[in-house]
């Protein structure tokens, strides 16, 4: 490999702790971590890794609540050209020991007093060994929805790469002090904002992911950019709180997987007089593919933008060919932040990865003026009397209804029909719904053969640890219920 082409990603840390050693690059909290001390502390992980016999591509998990422990861990690793394998904090006995297994571990460390142990009194000297640009750097695990999490192994590379999108299209600069809630176990946590953050010489700032948390971090803070999944954008819109929070400090604020409904989404932007903007991405392409931005995020709500820097987006039908403008067909990707494989399962890489190209099992459209509009799972498609039924259209009208907080869609088996739509819905903290509102609600707003033949009411739907509605435990909650006379059909 040319000398030029070496992508050393712990130069980063290392540049920044050279030349502005006192400006901090993580907070939590009483915490503040400038980037020598944060690079120091890095060292000390990397020499206690030396001296518990990690080498060169050997995985090294680890279970600990998001903290400064995952970058210095990460960094570590980076140096070491070893691999992280970040797991949930809250994972199961059960769940941890398949992940350590299934990644061939070398190294355990599951708890807070453990790293810090583990690392205690080691020398802060750099380490000498040197990783290569397609080196394994990270194996984050899916998050299970269709069947066994599977390990994404993500190179120094895709990291790279990955950060300088984010970079580029959030026009990130060391001046910025971005929020992250999400959990580090996942590539919306560790990878998302927060990273390419670091990389422009910014400061990260950790929140639980609560509304007063938020809000007073932002104030405290002087917060510029954050990063939050709908559903806490929509708790944090219904926050007492956040009418009397000092928010002119913010100029971006960031959101990933479903669009924030018309009707959360509009108060948020006069409320923060910033740039709101909406994100696609998913693990295999290290966290963020696409962004929409300013007024098209009301303008054309649903779509999530266009292709960032470093990579590119096709809409493709089955055969591989590219699909007609606003023809719906499968989301493939390509580019240097798309995955190196799944981890140990050859079958399924190779029918992820085809001559270049990510296939996602997500479809979607591009219109004819190059926004994509991503329509869900593939798996997840209804199908009745023949109709294909995209569930995300459906649930982007239902969370418009003001007591809705929660919805999806899914497809049960019915002998006349094949499948029915029916909707699964939760109601807004002190709002009554019922299924008859949700019927009534959904008339005259879609086609009518998309209407939900029937509602179910829950008190929260059934989510993985990122986050995302498991639809598998619904259709196997609802599955067998008959479904009430065909209305509509």
């Amino acid at each position: 490999m040319h000398p030029l082409r070496r992508i050393e990603l712990s130069k980063i840390l290392t540049h920044h702790a050279a030349i502005s050693p006192h400006s901090i690059a993580l907070a939590a909290a009483d915490q503040r971590f400038d980037f020598a001390r944060l690079n120091r502390r890095t060292n000390r992980a990397a020499n206690a890794l030396v001296r518990a016999g990690i080498r060169a591509g050997d995985r090294v998990a680890l279970r600990l609540p998001s903290s400064h422990r995952h970058f210095e861990c990460l960094f570590a690793c980076a140096k070491l050209a070893a691999v992280m394998v970040p797991l949930d904090a809250g994972a199961t006995s059960g769940e941890v020991e398949y992940f350590a297994r299934d990644s061939a571990a070398a190294l355990l460390l599951d708890s807070e007093d453990a790293y810090d142990s583990f690392i205690a009194g080691m020398p802060e000297t750099e380490p000498g060994e040197r990783a290569k640009s397609d080196d394994p750097l990270l194996i984050m695990y899916t998050s299970g929805t269709t069947g066994h999490s599977k390990g994404v192994v993500l190179t120094h590379d895709n990291i790279f790469f990955t950060s300088f999108n984010q970079l580029i299209g959030w026009r990130l600069t060391a001046t910025d002090r971005v929020l992250v809630v999400a959990p580090f176990h996942h590539a919306g946590g560790l990878l998302a904002l927060g990273l390419p953050c670091l990389f422009a010489g910014g400061t990260i700032h950790l929140s639980p992911p609560r509304p007063d948390a938020i809000v007073e971090t932002i104030e405290r803070e002087r917060i510029t950019a954050l990063f939050l999944p709908p559903r806490l954008w929509s708790r944090l819109a219904s926050d007492a709180a956040l009418d009397k929070a000092g928010l002119t400090s913010v100029r971006l604020c960031a959101s990933g997987g479903d669009p924030v409904p018309l009707r959360i989404l509009k108060p948020l932007i006069e409320r923060f007089q910033a740039e709101f903007t909406d994100a696609y991405g998913l693990s295999e392409a290290a966290s963020c593919s696409t962004l929409l931005h300013g007024t098209d995020v009301v303008r054309r709500h649903g779509s999530a933008g266009k292709a960032l820097a470093f990579n590119r987006i096709r809409v493709v039908n089955a055969d591989g060919s590219d699909a007609a403008a606003d023809e719906i067909g499968q989301i493939v990707q390509a580019g240097p932040t798309i995955m190196r494989e799944y981890w140990r399962r050859p079958a399924e890489t190779e029918a992820a990865l085809r001559q270049g190209w990510l296939w996602t099992g997500d479809l979607g459209r591009i219109d004819t003026d190059g926004f994509l509009y991503v329509l869900g799972r593939s798996v997840d498609v209804v199908t009745s009397s023949g109709v294909k039924i995209y569930p995300c259209e459906v649930e982007n009208v239902l969370r418009e209804h003001p007591a809705v907080e929660e919805a999806a869609i899914i497809g049960i088996a019915d002998a006349r029909t094949g499948e029915a739509t029916v909707a699964c819905v939760a109601p807004r903290t002190g709002m009554t719904l019922t299924s008859v509102d949700v019927l009534a609600f959904c008339a005259g707003r879609m086609a009518v053969d998309k209407e939900p033949k029937e509602v179910f009411v829950c008190s929260a739907l059934p989510r993985n640890a990122n986050g995302k509605v498991i639809k598998a435990k619904l259709r196997e909650a609802y599955g067998n219920l008959a479904v009430a006379p065909m209305r509509g059909l």
